[in-house]
């Protein structure tokens, strides 16, 4: 069975005379396969379009970062997450998605905002400060 690259899950494929024989004697029946893809742990495919998630700490949202985010297939690449990045925001890497018959998909990577379990004592003092100067307190 050949089965043709980028199939899309739930994609059909009809393999002619392959199934059952016919009802007395008749010529066999086709034989339908549903195509399931596998998961990747890491991406997730729509079209030519790779998805993935980063998590950075909620200091890095506010202020500022450099991830290195691994792409699909062309290595490690530095995205640059601005000051102010709101958990979910998605930044678009033109071009390194998947590509087929000279058509190139783009890589969309999704920000996570972790919050931190545990606090030192300076660090949930220095939150409750600014907290108290941006009267959220």
């Amino acid at each position: 069975i050949k089965i043709q690259p980028m199939i899309e899950e739930g994609k059909k494929i009809r393999l002619s005379g392959q199934g059952h024989s016919g009802i007395s004697g008749g010529p066999a029946g086709d034989l339908l396969l549903t195509i399931h893809v596998a998961e990747h742990p890491v991406y997730r495919r729509n079209g030519l379009d790779i998805y993935s998630s980063q998590a950075i700490d909620m200091v890095q949202a506010a202020l500022g970062c450099k991830v290195r985010i691994q792409t699909y297939n062309q290595g490690h690449v530095e995205l640059k997450v601005p000051a102010g990045t709101q958990p979910g925001k998605r930044f678009k890497l033109n071009g390194m998605g998947l590509s087929h018959n000279g058509q190139h998909g783009d890589h969309v990577v999704e920000i996570l905002v972790t919050i931190p379990q545990k606090l030192s004592a300076k660090a949930k003092s220095l939150l409750q400060q600014y907290a108290q100067e941006t009267g959220l307190v």
